[in-house]
C-alpha cells in the first residue's frame, strides 16, 4: 500500500457502466486488497428517489446470494442492520449478535465460500441516502487486525468513489456556484493528505479559515463530509 494517492482511484479504469462491469471491478478490487468477495448496496436511495440500476452487486456466489434471499437472511443479517445506524466503519465481529440463528446464518456463509473476517463502511450522503460496502477476507485472528487497519484507510476513497459512480446513474448533476480560488486550493490540499494546521501552514491563514473553507467547498458540492468533497472535487476537475 506505499505510495498511494488519490488519483489511483479516480481514473478512467474505474469506470463502470453495466452491472457486469461494476461487478468484475469489485472482483478486481477484493484481490487487490488482499480480500475474497466485496459487497455494495444502497440500504436506503434517499428521498423521492428511484430503485437504482447498482442497487445490490457482489462477487458472492449465485448459490449463497439465492440461499440469502430465499431465507429473508437480509432481513436477519447483523451487517445490515448494523450500517442503519452506524457513524463509521465498523469490524463484522461488532456486529455478531451471539443468538442461534445469528451462529447459524454465519456458519453457512463461510460454507458458501465467504471468509470469517471482513468490516464494512457505511455511506450517508445529504439526502438520507445510506449505502454500504461490505469487505470479506480469509485470514486468521492474528493476522485480520493488522490487515483491517492497513487498508481501510485507502478502502474508504474507493468506496466513496464506487458510491458516487452508482448513484450518479439517477442523481441530478452539480449545479450551482463554482468553488472560489482558496475553497479549490485548500480541497487540493486535503486531497494531498495535509490536516487543517498544515493546510494553514502552507497557505499563510489560521485554521479557523481552513475549516469554514472547507465547509464552504462541502456544502457547494453537496456532499456529506471532507473525503465525500475530496473525491468529488477530483471527478468533476475542479482540482
Amino acid at each position: 500500500m506505499a505510495g498511494f494517492t488519490v488519483e489511483q482511484y479516480i481514473t478512467d479504469d474505474a469506470q463502470f457502466s453495466s452491472r457486469d462491469e461494476a461487478v468484475e471491478l469489485l472482483r478486481q478490487t477484493a484481490t487487490k486488497f488482499g480480500g475474497i468477495h466485496l459487497a455494495y448496496g444502497i440500504l436506503n436511495p434517499g428521498k423521492q428517489s428511484p430503485r437504482l440500476a447498482f442497487d445490490a452487486i457482489s462477487t458472492y456466489s449465485d448459490e449463497w446470494l439465492t440461499r440469502y434471499f430465499t431465507q429473508g437472511y437480509y432481513i436477519l443479517d447483523p451487517i445490515l442492520q448494523t450500517a442503519r445506524t452506524a457513524r463509521g466503519p465498523f469490524d463484522w465481529n461488532a456486529a455478531r449478535y451471539q443468538s442461534k440463528p445469528i451462529k447459524s446464518f454465519f456458519g453457512e456463509s463461510i460454507e458458501h465460500g465467504l471468509g470469517k473476517q471482513g468490516f464494512a463502511v457505511p455511506i450517508r450522503g445529504p439526502n438520507g441516502e445510506v449505502s454500504i460496502f461490505s469487505f470479506n477476507a480469509d485470514v486468521n485472528d492474528n493476522n485480520w487486525s493488522k490487515m483491517r487497519d492497513e487498508i481501510l484507510p485507502h478502502f474508504l476513497l474507493f468506496a466513496f468513489q464506487f458510491n458516487e459512480r452508482a448513484m450518479n446513474v439517477r442523481r441530478p448533476k452539480i449545479s450551482g456556484p463554482m468553488l472560489s480560488s482558496r475553497e479549490s486550493e485548500v480541497l487540493k490540499w486535503a486531497a494531498e493528505g495535509k490536516s487543517v494546521w498544515e493546510t494553514a501552514q502552507i497557505l499563510g491563514i489560521s485554521d479557523h479559515s481552513v475549516k469554514a473553507y472547507l465547509q464552504n467547498g462541502q456544502r457547494k458540492l453537496k456532499c456529506c463530509n471532507k473525503l465525500h468533497t475530496v473525491v468529488t472535487a477530483v471527478r468533476l476537475g475542479i482540482i
